[in-house]
């Protein structure tokens, strides 16, 4: 009887200890890096105020498990995780204030090396295109733009700014045409403006003050891919500017 009472405690015991010797491991299916659980929930902890600082304080991220892979002494748990774009607050940008009010008066130079101003424009409605040439979506849109500035030339001034030099607009233009009048070199103008994220599209009146301001030209989803636009909204704006 004492020989079986201690068989059932060895057999108890060497359990426990195997349960004990069982770690569990926290990792991302992006990375072959792995955690223990107060270092992954430290990490998380970390994100969240990180993505929270970014997008504001109703953004969300989300952390779903993907796989568990169990093996003697240890166990694997692997994990996704995503930004809850729906969340996303983004902070409003300084531009914006600019609505129904007059953007900063200054000389530019365009790409000629000609001296413009916002004032030499005054008397025709204003398009002005915020880009620069590594914004994808900002070359994305530049046909159309370019059928815009075409089909209103005669009633409307269309002015690209950008913070490139000259060097690199006219590098760009070897391979693609912006039938806009472009401006260069404007990093203070448009840190000026509080501009963070392009492209931009402003829509100025006659009278010189912004009607409204847009972001890239709209895309949708077809057949499963995200196509561009006609651009029919930027143009419905500009008709509305005439």
């Amino acid at each position: 009887m004492t020989s079986f009472v201690f068989s059932i405690t060895f057999f108890l015991a060497a359990g426990f200890m195997n349960t004990l010797k069982s770690q569990t491991y926290y990792k991302f299916q992006s990375s072959n890096n792995t955690y223990t659980k107060s270092d992954f929930e430290t990490f998380k902890s970390k994100k969240n105020i990180k993505i929270k600082k970014k997008y504001g304080s109703n953004a969300e991220i989300k952390y779903v498990l993907v796989d568990s892979i169990v093996s003697n002494d240890s166990i694997i748990k692997t994990f996704k995780h995503s930004i809850k774009v729906s969340s996303i607050n983004r902070p409003k940008e300084k531009i914006y204030d600019y609505i129904n009010k007059k953007l900063p008066e200054a000389t530019f130079k365009t790409i000629n090396g000609k001296p413009i101003t916002l004032s030499d424009l005054k008397g025709k409605p204003i398009m002005i295109n915020l880009w620069f040439t590594r914004c994808k979506p900002c070359v994305k849109e530049i046909p159309i733009l370019n059928k815009l500035a075409e089909k209103y030339k005669n009633e409307i001034h269309f002015i690209s700014i950008t913070f490139d030099n000259k060097k690199t607009i006219l590098d760009f233009f070897k391979t693609q045409d912006f039938n806009f009048t472009t401006i260069i070199g404007a990093r203070e103008y448009l840190n000026e403006l509080g501009v963070s994220s392009y492209p931009k599209n402003i829509f100025i009146a006659k009278n010189g003050n912004v009607k409204t301001i847009r972001r890239g030209i709209r895309s949708y989803i077809r057949n499963g891919k995200r196509e561009m636009g006609t651009g029919e909204e930027f143009e419905h704006i500009l008709k509305s500017l005439l």
